[in-house]
């Protein structure tokens, strides 16, 4: 299906039209992704404008340092619109750094902002970075994990292990 966003760059740029009629090839569009960008998109958008302050830097993802008065003039600064045209500029993505993969979790923005919602941490508990305790439990569950016991017993004797239940 073409994007309204494809048919109006085709009726503006000769080239893309040419390429079009020469190729059938329509300009292609690209979704603007960045660690930020995840994260702000993964927030309830009520919450948005309530998020003030936000200073967007190098701990976020972008060089220099800008200031926005709230997160939603942020996120429409780091992703102008949800679908751009390759080749189509925007400011943030000159600024973004673009080796950084990590994840962004919300306590990385709360550093960065005046002002949050009260709700917010409670309501977005799967965006928070996992706690100590959860990684224990989730290692714990995985196939390959060894216990702190497993590794005491490891210079004993077989015969004076105690026995686990396992072969």
């Amino acid at each position: 299906m073409v994007h309204p966003k494809q048919l109006r760059e085709l009726a503006r740029n000769p080239t893309a039209y040419i390429r079009f009629h020469t190729t059938g090839e329509l300009p292609r569009l690209v979704r603007p992704a960045s660690p930020l960008i995840d994260l702000l998109t993964q927030i309830q958008p009520r919450y948005l404008p309530h998020i003030t302050g936000v200073r967007v830097g190098l701990e976020l993802v972008y060089s220099g340092s800008r200031t926005f008065h709230t997160a939603a003039q942020a996120l429409h600064w780091v992703r102008p619109a949800p679908e751009m045209l390759v080749g189509q500029t925007f400011p943030a993505e000159s600024w973004r750094i673009k080796g950084f993969r990590a994840e962004l979790f919300l306590e990385d923005l709360i550093e960065h902002c005046a002002t949050w919602p009260e709700g917010l941490l409670n309501d977005h508990s799967r965006l928070r970075r996992p706690r100590i305790h959860d990684l224990s439990r989730l290692s714990s569950q995985h196939p390959m994990h060894t216990s702190p016991s497993d590794d005491a017993d490891a210079g004993r004797p077989a015969s004076e292990r105690p026995d686990t239940g396992r072969g």
